[in-house]
């Protein structure tokens, strides 16, 4: 009795615990995602990746399938029509500066916060801001936030 309760609990430990991973874009619009990277609707292929749908995947797929876009200009029509475009993060030239104050004003242009995420977006809240590689990027990635968080601390942000 007791040998076939830890061979039980054994096995609930062994068992590996998938976690919950939402399809991603290409595999949620296939076709579509498809048509609209490889034809470069957007200068930046982060671009509809990071898009929101503003209704429901079927009926967006449904539309398409009756939509005439044979050119660039109908597919991104489109898109525009059926997907909220993640517009880029305002960024100002600076001043030649030296490096380490060129480095301190970045920061602030850096730095981002998800408080809403649209749903059917691809993006994840966080509950704290946090700095991006770039100015095009809307999210961090965990080699460059090493990084980051060399670089904060030395700039004397604690943030």
């Amino acid at each position: 009795m007791i040998r076939g309760l830890v061979l039980a609990l054994a096995g609930l430990l062994a068992t590996p615990v998938a976690a919950q991973v939402p399809p991603s874009p290409a595999q949620r619009f296939g076709a579509l995602y498809r048509a609209v990277e490889m034809r470069g609707i957007f200068p930046d292929s982060k671009t509809f990746a990071d898009a929101a749908p503003r209704r429901t995947e079927a009926a967006i797929m449904a539309a398409y399938a009756r939509c005439a876009c044979s050119d660039d200009a109908a597919l991104r029509r489109f898109v525009v029509a059926n997907f909220t475009i993640p517009a880029l993060p305002a960024t100002r030239p600076q001043p030649r500066l030296p490096l380490a104050q060129h480095i301190d004003r970045l920061w602030p242009q850096l730095t981002r916060t998800t408080r809403d995420v649209a749903a059917g977006s691809s993006a994840l809240t966080l509950p704290r801001p946090y700095v991006v590689p770039g100015g095009r990027f809307r999210e961090m990635y965990y080699w460059d936030s090493y990084f980051s968080m060399l670089g904060l601390p030395l700039a004397g942000r604690q943030d």
